[in-house]
């Protein structure tokens, strides 16, 4: 438990966090060739970004651990997922580790741990990052991915549009085996 305090403790640092962009990783298109430093970028992404941190600070909380110095970095996060996601659209990607499946369950998980205040804000952010749909089908980049986080957001999608979106997922899965 010290570790994960401790963890917790620094994801609110600037050992891992610019105080004006939020959480940052290293650039995994330009990675830094000296071994000592990183190429700074923000991801907004669960895999590699902003998301991830949200869904495990969200995770910390619900179980009672207490996450309060990473307040400002989440709403830094926030605002890193409407500047790449919400307010450009047309820039992300569908699927669940790299792209917009992804970033829609750390917010469910945010809201239903109490992260992130429950509003029709975010709701409708969720329902916006799981629309469009993948070209393969897989879980990191595809539609069994995607199926899976719409199932993580049910609480938050219409039940109409979950079922045709399962029932879309599925039956294209049936038809690769």
């Amino acid at each position: 438990m010290e570790t994960i305090r401790n963890g917790i403790a620094v994801l609110g640092s600037p050992l891992m966090a610019d105080p004006d962009k939020g959480w940052f990783s290293e650039n995994m298109k330009l990675p830094s060739e000296d071994r000592n430093k990183i190429n700074k970028t923000w991801y907004a992404s669960f895999n590699r970004g902003a998301s991830g941190i949200i869904y495990f600070l969200s995770k910390a909380q619900n179980v009672g651990l207490d996450v309060s110095a990473t307040a400002d970095m989440v709403n830094n996060g926030l605002e890193l997922i409407r500047e790449k996601y919400i307010d450009k659209p047309d820039r992300s990607n569908p699927g669940l580790h790299f792209g917009s499946d992804g970033i829609a369950v750390a917010l469910a998980t945010a809201m239903e741990c109490g992260l992130i205040e429950q509003s029709v804000e975010y709701v409708s952010w969720i329902n916006r990052l799981l629309q469009d749909s993948a070209p393969s089908d897989n879980i990191i980049k595809g539609i069994a991915g995607q199926g899976l986080a719409n199932l993580l957001c049910e609480r938050f999608v219409p039940e109409a549009l979950l079922r045709e979106r399962l029932n879309g997922y599925a039956q294209r899965l049936i038809e690769k085996q």
